[in-house]
């Protein structure tokens, strides 16, 4: 795979790109990642009732938008697309992730996970990934840590849900 570009405002998503291969932890799924931008597949997956709490503050999301400055990481199992990554460059050396998943992917997300911190680091320049976690959602916050992420700060009452303002962890790698 090509080196993406630096997520300067320019981004080129590649359709269909090249697939990093991969196996699952029970190996016998395949769990692999590849760059592309497929904004209905985001939506349908950001939408899912399941997910979509998870995501977002109290903020009404009228209409998702996806921007193409962003570098987006597709996860397949077994051959379905489940799920993506946004990353989107915070400076030259560091680039923040965003891990949205459909429920019919929980359990196997870890394995995408630790690919795609891989991925990044093998197929750009960034030197370091972060992530914000909200204080209300344990499991991404335990998917981020068993990934590699560190909890290296926290973000008193930075993040308003179901009315309250609610700390997030920052996570690094």
């Amino acid at each position: 795979i090509p080196k993406p570009n630096r997520l300067n405002g320019d981004a080129t998503m590649v359709q269909d790109a090249p697939r990093d291969s991969g196996r699952c932890e029970n190996g016998l799924d395949s769990c692999v990642i590849y760059q592309g931008f497929k904004p209905e597949l985001f939506k349908e997956i950001a939408t899912n009732p399941l997910v979509l709490p998870w995501i977002k503050d109290d903020e009404a999301i009228e209409d998702f938008n996806f921007p193409d400055c962003f570098l987006y990481v597709i996860a397949s199992l077994n051959g379905e697309d489940v799920g993506f990554f946004m990353l989107h460059k915070v400076n030259l050396i560091t680039v923040e992730v965003h891990t949205i998943f459909h429920p019919k992917a929980f359990g196997k997300v870890l394995n995408f996970s630790t690919q795609v911190i891989d991925w990044v680091f093998s197929n750009t320049d960034y030197e370091k990934m972060i992530t914000h976690v909200p204080e209300d959602n344990p499991k991404a916050k335990r998917l981020a840590e068993k990934s590699g992420m560190e909890v290296e700060g926290i973000i008193k009452k930075s993040f308003r849900r179901n009315g309250q303002n609610i700390d997030q962890f920052i996570l690094g790698v």
